[in-house]
């Protein structure tokens, strides 16, 4: 059963310029309470699938894991590596 991303919703910022295949996402990281922006490739159609239920993976094929842990959990690559320097 998929967990429907309800929360996430209320705290991503969209910034999409017509035509274009990325947005500027801005996150609060579960984590560190720390706050980024980040150019994403996804389109408002697969956010829209994400937060409808489809798994992140299914929503956003080509995202890299690093994109998708970060709208998820709004944690940067070098969060994640801070936290867990051997995974």
């Amino acid at each position: 059963m998929s967990r429907r991303p309800e929360h996430v919703v209320q705290k991503l910022l969209f910034d999409l310029d017509k035509g274009a295949k990325t947005m500027q996402i801005t996150k609060t990281s579960m984590f560190t309470g720390n706050t980024a922006t980040r150019e994403i490739p996804v389109t408002q159609a697969e956010l829209d699938d994400w937060t409808s239920g489809t798994l992140i993976q299914d929503a956003m094929p080509s995202l890299s894991a690093d994109d998708r842990e970060f709208l998820m959990t709004g944690a940067t690559p070098e969060e994640w590596d801070e936290m867990f320097p051997d995974i």
